[in-house]
């Protein structure tokens, strides 16, 4: 269907409007006459506009210095990312280097320690602590809590964000369900206490090393430095448990396939269910990015629990992990087990996965989730998984771990010999209570091939994830980092538990300080870099937005390439993931649509060149825009002549000038970079830093034509600050005001990424390579804060504040190329200025002749009148004679029908964007809601007697084993210490994360971009009547607090508009008139709400994209150990102690009520 075919059939919902919607050929003289008149409002205002802005910004002056004194050359594109590859691998070398020293000093303390019966029971319990902060809020009763907590001096640091530390020692968290006095944990304390020697030689040799830890596989966490444990939410119970972390779980074993066989026969019924599907869960929790699993319930025959991912296995992600344990909520019992097609399932799938791929994850296992088999099954295990090796020994390719669930079980004999025959572990799960500490005991399994003496270190990292460790959980708070671990193992000789994991060691690192590694000065404006794991998973990228509404979104850390480069050719994107995730080195091109904040949109051709980042499983891209993107300037100034760097007004772009540079005031910057021969330091960007020296000197020069007489004149039309954003970081502004109405502008920390830089940048290409070859004209960018709010209709409309809104304009200062290649040009910098809207309104009002910002002159007595409007390329609306329309989108007022022709008509194009990263929210929550209560006050009546069932068992529990604790202040035996696994269940999801009020989802919205070619010289004229008769909305004045009043006509109503581009700026005027009353029935088509949809994927589509996100599978950069004959054995706790009996009961209580009531 034709742009115009869509008009006119209004396919999107406008259909009952065909017969009232008609063209008007009566109205075309008063189109002519409209139309004539505003082509000569918008060159008046053009040539008014330009003329002013030119006098302000000084652009012929700066641009004359620029192209004189500058010089360009090619970026050499590919030895750009070639180095800025190598600067990350040697960033991170030097984190690496610092966990091995980490896992080697601790496998030799633990070497040399021997353990206590009666080790010390005090030391630094990051939870039983207090600070200076905590001491001044408690007053007087400060002295009461000393005598039970702990003091920790603490300071803030930068490289550890808003978190409170001490560097001279570290501290040691527990997890809540882990007694934090046994024995294991007390010795596992005394033997780690040799690590803070380590920790902080590390951070001496690297002042940039954030934190680093050693994760016991015990259950408690040594942290350096030291820190008081967060509490983020009084209300809730610590969750965290380091031996669930990805960097525990990746450095503790090798990548694994795994299949749970999940029991659903008749005998699971009720509670067993209950605490199967809770295992399950878990062990879903223990799986990485790096995994690849299935869920197969069995009864008479096998079924996966999900159709979707029939006779495959899929990458552990947290969407796909999020939808299988959905699958199993709900799931069914019934009939009789039959372990043998379960087992001959899975034992077929794994053979089919090495047939379909080739190679596969290193480990491979099968978890038995189930209350009792009837026999051993020894001839299917000795069919499918024992394969004699060269010493006549069985070779086992298939671990298996069963759990077998229930308290009251005939016989475990079978499942034991199961994990015996199979190098597994047997773990019984008798309630809930054992879910949290035993299901996680596999992971020791895996990770004993490790261990082995020939194998080479196994280094793992982590995929981008939100490190958390703050007071409150914000986006501020939490900095995403990528986390490199290693295990550590019991190196004793002779030792009964010799290669038995001990931990796992490892340390973060902020992706900021990866990305102050790129040259963005090389980049340019609209340049940018990425990284991608091994996975095609992204590191970072500008298009990456993990957080929502300040809480990381649910699948933030498996966020797709194809999901961030937004292009009509997905299949170049997957190519280019390809050639990175491979390690390969090279370029492509290839078109793609840019939005900003899903209101502005572009259209851009890049240049990608891509590079391994060697050693590491990570590939970085740096993107080149074209034409633009293919110069760097070039100068032979000389920093040592003059101090041009000490000027306090100047400001820097948080950039890397120089190697381990903290501030970013031009005095402090001069101050590291010059030696007593005052020249740049090598340890310095010469190249940049040489360029900011020339920007510095020439603008500083400039900036005095700007004081005196001409500073009354620009400060009397309302302009209130002058700026120049250079391509080498620096900001020079002046300003004539006390007080600016906006101060957004100052607060920009990087020059080439402000939006006043980049759309001017955006706005000036299309005529930019013009200017360079023909001198024509620049064009002006006008720009207005985005009204946010663009809903209409019966919901209540925000205004934007216009006396605190200022309009920015800005231009593009320009380096053409020299010689006969003058159409290949770089951006040198922007110009431009502020004034507050008001001051902008009246400089337009005088076009019309009109005083005091009244559009008096286009108004005349009939019952009709005229609306003006100046809308910029994006459709946003700079200024209107109606002042409540400023910052909306043209087609969110009550003129959608002109902004439907004028799409029509080709003079905005529009582009389909879709958010892949969206989250929906369920509209049907878990919430309280009254109407419910109403409907079925039983249910609300048995979930308050439960509550508070829930709140005494809490009570007693509490008061009585905390009394118990009390009263003594040393254990002597191993049988006095609570057992770990005896305490409540907290198998919920941490608090920074609710997967059940947020799922991922899709949306899209379609953006405009005017094509000002598609605007003949004398303007566009149309002329709509509505022929019969409708309810019509009188226009009232929006702040009044009153009912709008209707009115009804029974005549002809016309709306006729005319619009012309204003001559070198990125703004249509627009005149529209019509009766002073608005027809209710004109409604917006579907695609001008600018507002983003949910897209509905159907079930085929869904399962295809499920499948294929981390579909890569054998690309690892480790060496592979999945077992080996001298492996030792890992006891399996099955007993279940009797003091938190009463506490198992919640969970179990719980999880009952939100499955069945």
């Amino acid at each position: 269907m034709s742009r115009r075919q869509a008009f006119t059939l209004k396919p999107f919902g406008l259909v009952l409007f065909q017969s009232l919607l008609i063209f008007s050929v009566s109205g075309l003289n008063a189109s002519a006459d409209l139309k004539s008149l505003v082509q000569h409002w918008a060159k008046d205002l053009g040539d008014k506009l330009y003329s002013f802005s030119n006098k302000v910004t000084m652009l012929n002056d700066i641009s004359k210095k620029y192209q004189t004194r500058l010089k360009t050359e090619e970026k050499k594109h590919s030895t750009i990312v070639a180095e800025t590859a190598k600067k990350v691998s040697q960033l991170l070398e030097k984190k690496v280097k610092a966990v091995k020293k980490l896992a080697t000093a601790a496998e030799e303390a633990y070497r040399n320690y021997t353990v206590e019966v009666n080790p010390p029971v005090d030391y630094l319990n990051a939870k039983l602590l207090i600070t200076d902060e905590d001491l001044r809020a408690m007053g007087g009763d400060a002295q009461i809590f000393m005598e039970n907590f702990q003091y920790l001096r603490v300071e803030r640091r930068p490289e550890y964000g808003t978190t409170s530390v001490n560097l001279n020692l570290s501290t040691v968290h527990v997890a809540t369900y882990v007694y934090h006095k046994t024995l294991e944990v007390l010795n596992g304390v005394q033997w780690t206490r040799a690590l803070d020697k380590v920790f902080k030689e590390n951070k001496d040799n690297d002042s940039n090393l954030s934190w680093q830890y050693f994760g016991s596989a015990v259950g408690f966490m040594r942290v350096y430095p030291g820190i008081k444990w967060p509490i983020n939410d009084e209300d809730r119970i610590d969750l965290y448990d380091c031996r669930l972390q990805g960097w525990y779980i990746q450095g503790a074993a090798a990548p694994k396939n795994v299949i749970i066989l999940l029991d659903s026969s008749g005998s699971m019924t009720g509670s067993r269910m209950i605490i199967a599907q809770s295992t399950v869960n878990k062990i879903l929790d223990t799986l990485t990015v790096n995994d690849y699993f299935n869920i197969i319930q069995f009864d008479e025959k096998p079924r996966y629990v999900d159709s979707c991912f029939n006779r495959t296995l899929v990458a552990a992600n947290l969407d796909n992990r999020l939808r299988l344990k959905r699958a199993i909520k709900f799931m069914k019992t019934s009939n009789i087990a039959n372990f043998e097609k379960a087992l001959q399932e899975a034992f077929t799938l794994f053979s089919e996965q090495n047939k379909v791929n080739n190679e596969t994850c290193c480990n491979k296992a099968i978890m038995l989730v189930t209350d009792g088999a009837p026999e051993n099954y020894e001839w299917i295990f000795n069919k499918y998984n024992w394969k004699p090796n060269s010493t006549s020994k069985r070779n086992v390719n298939v671990r298996i771990f069963p759990y077998l669930i229930g308290r009251e079980v005939a016989d475990n004999r079978q499942l034991r010999w199961m994990a015996g025959a199979n190098k597994g572990f047997y773990t019984h799960i008798s309630t809930l209570a054992d879910v949290e500490e035993r299901v996680q005991n596999y992971v020791k399994v895996l990770s004993q091939p490790l261990a082995k003496p020939t194998s080479h270190p196994h280094i793992m990292w982590t995929p981008v994830y939100a490190d958390f460790i703050a007071p409150e959980l914000t986006e501020d708070n939490m900095r995403l980092v990528t986390s490199v671990s290693m295990p550590v193992f019991n190196k004793k000789d002779n030792s009964e538990d010799a290669y038995k994991l001990l931990g796992v060691v490892g340390t973060d690192v902020p992706i900021d300080q990866i990305i102050s590694l790129i040259p963005k000065y090389q980049l340019g404006v609209h340049g940018y870099a990425f990284a991608i794991t091994k996975k095609g998973y992204v590191l970072f990228h500008p298009e990456f937005r993990p957080f929502d509404n300040g809480r990381p979104k649910t699948n933030y850390n498996s966020v797709d390439l194809t999901e961030v480069e937004l292009t009509s050719n997905v299949s170049v994107v997957k190519n280019l993931e390809t050639a990175m995730k491979d390690g390969h080195q090279g370029s492509i091109s290839m078109n793609v649509a840019v939005h900003k904040d899903f209101i502005r949109v572009s259209k851009r051709r890049y240049h990608y060149y891509y590079n391994n980042i060697a050693g590491f499983p990570f590939s970085l891209a740096l993107v080149f825009p074209e034409k633009y993107g293919n110069l760097q300037l070039k100068t032979n100034f000389d920093i040592g002549k003059k101090d041009v760097l000490r000027n306090k007004s100047f400001r820097l772009s948080r950039w890397k000038y120089c190697e381990n540079q903290e501030e970013t005031s031009m005095s402090r910057l001069y101050e590291s970079i010059m030696r007593a021969k005052r020249a740049t330091p090598e340890k310095c960007d010469r190249d940049l830093v040489n360029l900011l020296a020339f920007d510095a000197d020439m603008l500083v020069k400039l900036f005095k034509v700007w004081k005196g007489k001409k500073r009354e004149k620009i400060k009397k039309k309302g302009v209130e600050i002058i700026f120049v954003g250079t391509s080498s970081g620096l900001f020079l502004y002046e300003q004539f005001v006390d007080e600016l109405t906006d101060f957004t502008i100052l607060h920009m920390q990087d020059t080439i990424s402000s939006s006043y830089y980049e759309q001017a940048v955006e706005v000036g290409r299309a005529r930019d390579e013009m200017r360079c070859r023909h001198g024509i004209n620049e064009t002006y960018t006008f720009s207005v804060p985005i009204n946010t709010f663009l809903q209409r209709g019966n919901e209540r409309i925000e205004y934007l504040d216009l006396n605190t809104t200022a309009i920015t304009v800005s231009v593009p200062v320009l380096k053409c190329a020299s010689g006969g290649d003058r159409q290949n040009y770089t951006v040198a910098g922007v110009s431009g200025y502020q004034m507050s809207f008001y001051k902008f309104d009246e400089l337009v009002s005088e076009t019309f002749g009109c005083p005091n910002g009244k559009y008096c002159s286009i108004y005349n007595g009939d019952n009709s009148n005229y609306t003006v409007f100046v809308i910029d390329h994006n459709g946003i609306i700079i200024t209107s004679s109606t002042k409540t329309t400023v910052g909306l989108f043209l087609g969110n007022t009550f003129e959608p029908i002109v902004m439907e022709d004028l799409w029509n008509r080709r003079v905005y194009n529009n582009f389909t964007i879709t958010d892949y990263q969206a989250e929906c929210h369920p509209k049907n929550s878990n919430g309280p809601n009254s109407a419910e209560a109403l409907i079925n006050p039983m249910k609300k009546f048995l979930f308050t007697i439960i509550w508070i069932f829930h709140e005494l068992i809490m009570f007693i529990t509490e008061w009585s084993f905390a009394n118990w604790i009390s009263k003594s202040s040393r254990v002597s035996g191993e049988e006095d210490y609570p057992n770990p696994a005896d305490y409540p269940d907290y198998s919920v999801e941490p608090p920074m994360i609710d997967d059940i009020e947020r799922k991922p989802c899709e949306k899209s919205v379609s953006l405009f971009l005017a094509d000002f070619n598609a605007v003949p010289s004398d303007g566009i004229a149309g002329s709509y009547s509505y022929s019969n008769s409708c309810k019509i909305q009188r226009e009232m004045d929006p702040t009044a607090q009153q009912t709008p009043e209707y009115c009804y006509i029974n005549k002809d109503f016309r709306i006729t508009y005319a619009t012309q581009q204003i001559p070198n700026t990125n703004l249509l005027l627009l005149v529209v008139k019509q009766m002073n009353c608005i027809c209710e029935v004109n409604k917006p088509n579907e695609l001008l709400k600018l507002q983003l949809s949910k897209l509905t994927l159907n079930e085929t589509d869904e399962c295809k994209k499920l499948k294929q996100t981390g579909a890569t599978k054998g690309d690892y950069s480790y060496q592979c150990f999945s077992s080996y004959e001298e492996e030792g054995s890992v006891n399996a706790q099955t007993t279940v102690g009797h003091s938190a009996v009463l506490l198992s009961m919640l969970p179990l209580f719980s999880s009952y009520w939100s499955l069945y009531l």
